[in-house]
């Protein structure tokens, strides 16, 4: 027979109401109405005036699954949040990082496979098929086996906590976020600079167009922003040790692949300008050929 009183029972069956700050809420609120709708402004303008599917190269594909693959993190996370809310429940804690990691990584992961596809075309002075490309290989599978190796990690050391005041912790153990910290900068200015070093040589700025100059800039200045969002989202974290209220993760999270895309698009705007887009045939190392096979 259980002695305990009443007021003990209820407090084990009923953990203790979190009351997130007015702030908290109002921006968890605010943030995935903007997101949404700046996602779908972006893949409805990429998406217009499109050729035929056949004739859609594969760096639009890939922004648009850059897009989509955004768009559809911060609807699901925004419903877990609000409809589910991540202190109702440890299941509901544990569902967020997993949503998270998936959401958020398979967004990178398409992000690089665009610096891939530039560096592509970039890089090809010959059309062929990519599987005989050493260098698009290399960049493929190269960067796809030690990515596998830091997804293990982050789902193996991820942290998913439900408090005694009520508040759900997410994140990752510094066994995870730092090896996803260093390969982060790395393949950034890695793609980065082999998109940019054979651009420059091949056109200097005297003699090549307007466009190209612009394409250039900004590929520099949008890597360089990307690279600084992804770098501030996971710093955080290892600067709480992995333990971020889940509120503040999904914040960071969506405002982190946000950003991404929309310097995606900035970025983007001169590959596809007025003149509607063509297939990847012809291509040649030259500032006027680039300029065609980009936009």
């Amino acid at each position: 027979m259980d002695f305990r009183g009443s007021t003990e029972l209820e407090a084990e069956f009923n953990p203790p109401l979190y009351l997130a700050p007015r702030a908290s809420s109002v921006f968890s609120a605010v943030l995935p109405l903007l997101g949404v709708s700046i996602l779908a402004f972006c893949f409805s303008r990429r998406t217009y005036n499109m050729p035929k599917i056949t004739e859609v190269p594969l760096a639009r594909w890939l922004v648009l699954g850059v897009y989509l693959d955004s768009w559809l993190f911060v609807f699901s996370s925004t419903v877990l949040n609000v409809a589910f809310g991540l202190r109702s429940s440890i299941t509901a804690c544990n569902a967020s990082i997993l949503l998270c990691l998936i959401c958020y990584l398979t967004t990178k992961i398409i992000i690089y496979f665009f610096l891939v596809e530039k560096v592509y075309i970039i890089r090809s002075k010959h059309k062929g098929p990519r599987r005989r490309n050493k260098l698009y290989l290399f960049n493929t599978f190269g960067m796809l086996l030690p990515y596998s190796i830091v997804i293990i990690l982050t789902f193996i050391f991820r942290i998913s906590e439900l408090h005694s005041d009520g508040e759900c912790y997410i994140g990752l153990r510094l066994v995870a976020n730092i090896p996803l910290l260093v390969f982060d900068v790395v393949i950034n200015v890695y793609l980065t600079s082999l998109f940019l070093i054979p651009l420059f040589g091949a056109c200097s700025f005297d003699q090549a167009s307007q466009k190209v100059r612009n394409m250039a800039k900004r590929t520099s200045w949008g890597s360089a922003a990307t690279l600084i969002s992804t770098v501030a989202n996971l710093t955080t974290l290892v600067v709480l040790r992995g333990h971020e209220p889940g509120w503040i993760c999904f914040a960071c999270c969506n405002a982190d692949v946000v950003f991404s895309a929309i310097v995606i698009h900035w970025v983007t705007t001169t590959d596809y300008g007025s003149v509607p887009e063509r297939s990847e045939s012809g291509l040649s190392l030259c500032c006027i050929g680039l300029q065609n096979e980009l936009r």
